[in-house]
């Protein structure tokens, strides 16, 4: 299990210097947002409530060729218009729809993992608004956002999996990004221990506001407040933002080895972990096949992937781990895990492949491509009564690496 809070005895790892000083001046951006929080608070009725974009994914299997010809830079996430996602997906074999987002997936999987979560985040009153409220809530996480009656669709993101299990995402932000301080349940937010930010967020100025203003909410109630940087790209739109939202206005931050040594601008990933130690509480750095590193005060904890078979889709996979990475310590170790995950690292645990939140799977399901034949309609009105999309089952949540990370 991975604290987060310091960790409990790791060794210092040589390549990461010890922890500089951290800044003392306030982010101007974040200036209405209280200092963090040392403890987790033990009083709460929600383990996590999470604010991000609300979307409906669409996985397809698709050619390395079919990514340069289209100008995609593989494994990351461009915004597109409407017109434009309508177009991709006109040039695409048959898909899978599922309700995603980077938070909303995280939240699910904490609700997957036994843990109480929240999830806000906007969607319009269409077919696929419908999908993302039921298949979230089917999971067991809550969801009480209004839906939208009037403006854009909502947001549907285009994953573009190739052969080698990568993943390139093509997002229409649509309704999620009228997310605004008006949607905010601020008596919702107290109600957790933690609260749960995605970083691409920041890619609307109302959704900004948004943010700020439940991590003041949640900083005044003595919460803490954890943020994942979600992607380079978005990384490089707004670094000097979230170098002021790390430096003191976070507790926990999540970040794949791209985004932090994009958010350093950092010539190794080492030079990176040690510009971001001591900036905030624990920092969770995955690094794909080379697992995680945690960095919490002057301590160092390398965590090994733990390796569930051939590599499929590493769709939603850091999502997941900070799912496992936040119900851990908020998980009551008198009781048992859900029915089929290991109660301690080092168990068997059945193989799954992962997409992300909203997808669970028997024990031992493998994702295949849909059935041959079928014929593909329009986005979000595929034939039949649920498309494409797999029967959400009230079962474990899929993960790609696990480690300690699982409780």
């Amino acid at each position: 299990m991975v604290p987060s809070a310091p960790c409990s005895a790791p060794s210092q790892q040589a390549g990461f210097p010890p922890q500089p000083p951290p800044h003392a001046t306030a982010p101007k951006s974040a200036a209405s947002v209280p200092a963090p929080n040392s403890q987790l608070p033990t009083d709460r009725s929600l383990d996590v409530v999470g604010i991000g974009n609300a979307i409906v994914d669409v996985l397809i299997q698709t050619e390395d060729r079919f990514l340069e010809d289209h100008g995609l830079s593989k494994g990351t996430m461009a915004l597109i218009d409407e017109t434009t996602a309508q177009a991709l997906y006109a040039t695409l074999g048959p898909g899978l729809e599922t309700s995603g987002g980077s938070a909303a997936n995280t939240l699910a999987g904490i609700a997957q993992l036994g843990g109480k979560a929240a999830f806000i985040g906007r969607v319009r009153d269409d077919q696929l608004g419908t999908i993302f409220a039921h298949d979230i809530r089917s999971v067991g996480a809550r969801f009480d956002t209004p839906a939208a009656a009037t403006g854009p669709s909502t947001a549907r993101c285009l994953i573009l999996v190739t052969p080698d299990a990568q993943r390139t995402m093509c997002t229409y932000l649509g309704a999620s990004v009228g997310l605004d301080p008006g949607d905010l349940d601020l008596n919702l937010v107290p109600q957790a221990k933690v609260l749960y930010l995605e970083g691409y967020l920041w890619d609307s100025e109302a959704a900004k506001q948004a943010f700020l203003a439940a991590a003041a909410a949640m900083r005044a109630s003595g919460g803490q407040v954890a943020l994942s940087l979600s992607d380079a790209f978005c990384v490089d739109r707004h670094r000097d933002s979230f170098l002021e939202l790390v430096d003191g206005h976070v507790d926990i931050l999540f970040a794949n080895e791209m985004e932090i040594t994009s958010l350093y601008k950092a010539d190794s990933f080492e030079d990176a972990a040690h510009q971001v130690r001591g900036r905030c509480q624990v920092a969770a750095l995955t690094r794909s096949e080379q697992g995680s590193v945690v960095l919490s005060g002057d301590q160092t904890l390398l965590i090994e992937p733990f390796r569930l078979g051939p590599l499929v889709d590493t769709t939603g996979a850091g999502d997941l781990y900070a799912a496992g990475f936040l119900q851990g310590p908020g998980r009551d170790p008198a009781r048992p895990p859900p029915p089929g995950l290991p109660s301690r690292p080092g168990r068997p645990t059945p193989r799954l492949t992962g997409w992300g939140l909203c997808r669970t799977a028997p024990s031992g399901a493998v994702r295949h491509r849909p059935p041959q034949g079928l014929k593909q309609g329009p986005l979000g009105q595929n034939p039949g009564p649920q498309g494409f999309r797999r029967p959400i089952q009230q079962q474990q949540p899929q993960a790609l690496f696990r480690g300690d990370a699982m409780p």
